[in-house]
């Protein structure tokens, strides 16, 4: 998704800076702790699993960046690099906020540094608090700089740890199973695996339409 060059974020992408079209009045993240989430040094594997967010406006898809919620991004892994099993990620920051993305592809990461918090099962964040990283302003009649109804659609509300999904890593949510989410646009907990779609004004797919997500994490 485009947005505002940020000082703490690559150019045009990261958080919105306060003031910008769609951005929050305080801004998102920028080291401080959001919503009690804190920005660490390293990144946590106790407990880390992946969702999606993804964001169609009037019948075409935008992509979610990458960096949100990485301060002081410092440079991606080469394309040619095996670094973490991934190349061209944003690795490399001053910080990482317990929910960001690494790329433009729509995963969230969601890490916690404590195993006693909760099991892998559950859900230990919303939408709302990665928009409240990213820095992003969310309603039921906008989404950041896009006005308009936004509808929201997710796959199901559980996290799928089961049946060919690793908890951490590998999954396939098919394009079949859909709902409407009829709460609080801000407030949709992400369990590991949850696809969520926000779409903001006309021509947007509908749940049967709507595409299915693969998350695959090389290892």
């Amino acid at each position: 998704m485009s947005s505002e060059p940020n000082t703490h974020h690559n150019a045009g992408e990261g958080n919105l800076e306060p003031g910008d079209a769609g951005a929050l009045p305080q801004g998102g993240g920028q080291g401080s702790a959001v919503d009690g989430i804190t920005c660490d040094t390293s990144m946590s594997n106790n407990y880390h699993v992946h969702a999606f967010i993804g964001l169609y406006v009037n019948g075409q898809e935008i992509a979610i960046p990458d960096a949100a919620g990485i301060v002081n991004p410092a440079g991606e892994s080469p394309a040619s690099s095996d670094t973490d099993g991934w190349s061209n990620q944003e690795i490399y920051a001053d910080c990482f906020y317990h929910i960001h993305t690494h790329d433009a592809s729509g995963m969230i990461h969601l890490e916690d540094p404590d195993p006693s918090n909760a099991p892998i099962t559950a859900s230990l964040f919303t939408t709302g608090n990665f928009f409240d990283v990213w820095g992003l302003s969310v309603a039921a009649d906008h989404f950041g700089p896009y006005q308009g109804a936004v509808t929201v659609y997710t796959s199901g509300q559980f996290a799928r740890n089961a049946a060919g999904c690793d908890p951490k890593y590998n999954c396939e949510v098919g394009s079949t199973v859909y709902t409407q989410y009829t709460g609080d646009p801000t407030q949709v907990p992400l369990y590991s695996h949850e696809v969520v779609w926000y779409e903001v004004g006309s021509g947007n797919p509908d749940a049967l339409h709507l595409p299915g997500i693969l998350f695959w994490t090389k290892q």
